[in-house]
C-alpha cells in the first residue's frame, strides 16, 4: 500500500468519495453532514491523501483542511476489507 498527496479530481477517488457519502448519509440527519466536495478538496489550503493498493487502485483517502493555527480532518475513508482497515481492526482487537 502506498499513501501520497494527490489531486482528488480523479475518477477512482471521486468514486471512493461517493461510496463514503453512500455509507455516511443514512447514518446522520442532513444538517449533520459536513462532507466537502471535490472543488473544495482541491483548494490550495487542503492536503488530500490517497491510499492505493499494489495495483494502484484507490482504497482510502483523507484530507487535512489547513486554517491559521489548526487543521481539520475531512473525508477520511477506506474500504472495509482493504489492508489499512484489516490492520486497524487487528490493532483494535489486540489486548
Amino acid at each position: 500500500m502506498q499513501i501520497a498527496i494527490e489531486n482528488p479530481d480523479q475518477p477512482d477517488v471521486i468514486q471512493l468519495i461517493a461510496d463514503l457519502d453512500a455509507y455516511q448519509k443514512p447514518l446522520y440527519p442532513p444538517e449533520s453532514h459536513y462532507g466537502i466536495g471535490i472543488a473544495a478538496l482541491s483548494a490550495a489550503h487542503v492536503l488530500f491523501a490517497v491510499a492505493r493498493d499494489e495495483a494502484g487502485t484507490a482504497i482510502g483517502c483523507g484530507a487535512l483542511v489547513m486554517s491559521p493555527g489548526y487543521g481539520e480532518l475531512k473525508r477520511m475513508y477506506d474500504y472495509p476489507d482493504d489492508p489499512l482497515s484489516v490492520f486497524m481492526q487487528k490493532e483494535k482487537a489486540a489486548p
